[in-house]
């Protein structure tokens, strides 16, 4: 908004320089009064546009935190899927599954061997089992052994055993090692088979 001074009346002739120079400095008050506004209305644009484009960076950076987020759901999907395909085809090498009659029941012996992982690429990530035993497992019954293992690591893993197929399917972090049928009474030893590739029911018994 535009600002005047009050001006001087010209009529008395004798102070007409002083006059003009009271002119000439208005003039010059007005004007840089003018720039002063010019320039507050230049900040305030400046502003408007440092918040436009402050928002504008806020909504890209939420986009990015939300196209990142999907990216990383997509790769956990991604490894869970080749989490899934590793284990159900995974497979055993060097393995024995032996039952023999412990007096009062049956034991259960399975030795150290290789566990092997397809990969995608047709390589095979090889893991070291420890062996174990299972006690106090019932007469002529045929037994799947197998053991849980998330991190795919091997080493010494904690055996178990059911008389279900099902539950001792390749499926999330179970690796099934065999399956044996125990010999009866005072039966002698017997021995079973291991899982073979491509992993899910391929047991030799």
């Amino acid at each position: 908004m535009a600002r005047f001074l009050d001006r001087l009346n010209p009529s008395n002739s004798t102070g007409l320089p002083f006059i003009k120079l009271w002119q000439k400095n208005c003039e010059s008050v007005e004007a840089a009064i003018a720039g002063l506004q010019d320039t507050i209305d230049a900040v305030i644009a400046a502003q408007a546009a440092a918040d436009a484009a402050n928002a504008a960076a806020a909504a890209a950076g939420a986009a990015a935190t939300a196209a990142d987020a999907a990216a990383t759901s997509a790769q956990t999907t991604a490894d869970s899927i080749t989490d899934a395909n590793e284990i159900g085809t995974s497979f055993v090498s060097g393995c024995t599954i032996t039952a023999t009659d412990a007096g009062t029941d049956v034991t259960i012996t399975i030795s150290a061997h290789t566990r092997h992982y397809p990969q995608p690429d047709g390589s095979t990530v090889d893991v070291a089992v420890n062996g174990g035993s299972l006690t106090g497992r019932a007469y002529t019954t045929l037994y799947y052994v197998y053991y849980d293992d998330p991190t795919r690591a091997g080493g010494a893993v904690t055996y178990a055993s059911t008389t279900s197929d099902t539950t001792a399917a390749q499926l999330g972090d179970r690796h099934l090692v065999g399956s044996v049928l125990t010999p009866a009474a005072a039966g002698g030893p017997t021995g079973g088979g291991t899982v073979r590739g491509p992993g899910v029911g391929s047991v030799l018994v």
